[in-house]
């Protein structure tokens, strides 16, 4: 009986003690990361661990996933999940433990002896961290497959204009893999579209092209109002896919699993002109790193790591988009901005305009079929001038007077330098703006502003202001004025008390706590940029 007891005793302690590979085993591992590049710096959870083609850390054992990251100059930073695996049974030192607790009572006598043979081939359970390693296929090397190339000063600069997010139930889908499925191609073993599962806002998307426009010198940070509008590119995304790919390594039903996320997107491009006329549309899939999770996608504090790994699949499409060959050819400055145009005469009305009263009179609506702006009559024979930005890329054009006749509209002739364009109607005025030959304000002086704000039904509203600065950005100039503009006043007037034109209203500077900050073009230069003149005499 005495030996039964003892032989019970050992069998409890083999079932409710650790094993020797948690207690012998050491506490942490050292993890070889291959970059395959001599400039490269490594992180392990955002912890730098050394730089070089072969990085080597010691890392703790602790069955939670690690987050490696590969930043190196002129690519953009890859990221990949380092988690433990259960060691091997032949390898744990729990088998000559269990062999040796149950083999001792053998002496016992040979009722035992089968059972004590038994036990040296049953190895321990032993769940405890040390009894697990870090896999080795994190040894693999590291490619490179988004390497950015910073703007170049013949290049033009590149803003972000729109991200729209326009996933449907169907389009947001959630892929669950083991590690084994997911590096082997194969199918997932659980797929689901649910829209409700995350929430996902623009800004993601906002934040993740901007940073990396400004990054690598996309953005214009020393012109952050006045945009050199010939040498200007803006790009808009709209996401018409997301997918995320949840991948666990399952240790047993007691340990847990490492768990890392991917995601994958589906992005619609178009590069535009800043006149917002589509020079280049491209659609492409492209997917994140690695990012670590601690207990999935669906709880609040992995929230987060969706969000990055989102950022990063964004980035990707990105420079995935920039790589494509079209684009590279619109990135290049234009070497002629100002088109040289034939000289072309126009004849003045037989009054000019010298009263706020004849100046809302002789300032129009301008309307085609995707919103509105304003004009300048200037002419007796219907000569109207507006920005080139309210008729850019427009079909249909339809001019409205201020006594709500409306007329059909052709472009005459336009500047892309300048922003301008010179319109004819079929229709004769007695009354017209008369362009200036020279400059005609100062900075102080009282002026208003008059056009179609917001809405076509605030015809010729009149606001005021002064001239607050003037401003010159490469050879073109500007008024800047403190009078309220609105959109849908593009185009239209300037003038001063007397009614007298003074410059045609342009831009608005737009943003949370900015106000009084508008921009108009001279009226002096418009002769000069549209390449027109007055004619002598009677026609």
């Amino acid at each position: 009986m005495k030996y039964l007891a003892t032989h019970f005793i050992f069998i409890l302690a083999t079932i409710f003690c650790t094993g020797c590979a948690t207690i012998l085993g050491g506490g942490s591992q050292e993890v070889t990361i291959r970059t395959n590049a001599p400039d490269a710096e490594v992180y392990i959870d955002n912890e730098h661990v050394g730089t070089g083609e072969t990085v080597t850390a010691k890392v703790k054992k602790d069955l939670e996933a690690k987050q490696i990251r590969i930043d190196r100059e002129g690519y953009k930073s890859e990221y990949r999940v380092h988690y433990q695996e259960k060691k091997s049974p032949l390898k744990l030192l729990s088998w000559a433990t269990a062999g040796a607790l149950i083999a001792a009572p053998m002496s016992a006598g040979s009722s035992l002896a089968i059972y004590g043979l038994f036990g040296l081939f049953i190895p321990i359970y032993d769940s405890g961290p040390r009894s697990f390693d870090y896999h080795r296929d994190a040894g693999e090397v590291i490619t490179y497959d988004s390497q950015i190339a910073s703007r170049q000063e013949n290049q033009k600069y590149v803003f972000l204009s729109s991200t729209s997010f326009n996933i449907e139930e169907n389009d947001l889908i959630i892929e669950s893999y083991n590690d084994k499925q997911y590096k082997k191609g194969r199918a997932p073993k659980l797929t689901s579209r649910d829209n409700n599962k995350i929430s996902i806002e623009n800004t993601i998307f906002n934040d993740a092209l901007n940073s990396v426009l400004l990054t690598y010198g996309f953005i214009d940070t020393t012109r952050k109002i006045l945009k050199k509008k010939t040498n200007t590119l803006y790009i808009s995304a709209n996401v018409t896919g997301l997918k995320f790919k949840q991948i666990s390594k399952p240790y047993s039903a007691f340990s847990g699993s490492a768990r890392f996320l991917v995601s994958e997107t589906s992005i619609d491009w178009t590069i535009s002109d800043v006149y917002q006329q589509p020079k280049f549309q491209s659609s492409n899939t492209a997917s994140s790193g690695e990012f670590a999770l601690t207990t999935g996608y669906s709880s609040d504090s992995d929230l987060g790591v969706a969000t990055i790994s989102i950022n990063d699949a964004v980035k990707s499409s990105f420079l995935k988009l920039m790589a494509n060959p079209k684009a590279q050819a619109l990135l290049q400055i234009e070497e002629e901005e100002i088109v040289e145009m034939e000289e072309m005469t126009i004849f003045s009305a037989s009054r000019a305009v010298n009263s706020l009263t004849a100046a809302r009179e002789t300032t129009v609506t301008i309307i085609n079929k995707d919103g509105h702006g304003s004009g300048c009559v200037i002419g007796k024979n219907g000569e109207i001038i507006t920005n080139y930005h309210v008729v850019a890329g427009a079909s249909d054009l339809t001019v409205r007077l201020n006594n709500g006749e409306e007329y059909p509209a052709d472009v005459v002739r336009y500047s892309e330098f300048g922003d301008l364009a010179l319109l004819k109607i079929r229709k004769t005025f007695n009354t017209a703006f008369k362009l200036p030959t020279k400059k005609n304000y100062s900075i102080g002086e009282e002026v208003y502003a008059i056009g179609t704000p917001t809405s076509v039904d605030l015809g010729q509203t009149l606001s005021k202001g002064i001239i607050s600065s003037e401003r010159t950005q490469e050879d073109q100039e500007w008024i800047q004025t403190d009078v309220s503009i609105n959109p849908g006043n593009s185009g239209g007037a300037l003038v001063n008390t007397k009614g007298e034109l003074v410059g045609v209203v342009n831009s608005k500077l737009m943003g949370r706590g900015i106000e009084g900050i508008s921009f108009c073009i001279p009226a002096k230069s418009v002769s000069e940029l549209l390449s027109i003149k007055y004619g002598s005499g009677i026609q």
